[in-house]
């Protein structure tokens, strides 16, 4: 014996209402990011310590650390620092060779960063 079920259709018509939903919430707002210097600074409010934004040779397997100083008043400069010891062999110069040139490379990013911030300001 063959079984069949049978739903009665749903006598409903659209009222074109949507159900009452729950009010929208406010996002959180996010720290201004630095407006001193932009790009070079990754601390977000209000603050006036511009002293030692680097780049640790730990996090880019760099042997040297380069960084960022913009101190109030002061000329802003880009430094290296020194990172871990890269006595090398004959075989693991053209590697530590290539973590130096991106080294440099992030200087100059700096570089052209500072450039360009003092150049809006001016």
């Amino acid at each position: 014996m063959a079984h069949s079920t049978h739903i009665a259709p749903v006598d409903r018509k659209p009222t074109g209402h949507l159900a009452a939903a729950e009010p929208a919430r406010p996002h959180p707002e996010q720290p201004a990011g630095c407006t001193v210097w932009p790009g070079l600074c990754t601390e977000t409010g209000t603050h006036d310590d511009h002293s030692n934004h680097q780049m640790e040779a730990a996090e880019n397997d760099w042997p040297v650390s380069v960084g960022f100083v913009g101190l109030d008043g002061g000329e802003p400069l880009i430094y290296v620092g020194s990172g871990r010891a890269a006595d090398c062999s004959p075989d693991e110069v053209a590697e530590v060779a290539a973590q130096l040139r991106a080294a440099a490379d992030a200087m100059e990013r700096m570089r052209d960063q500072v450039l360009r911030t003092q150049a809006e300001r001016d």
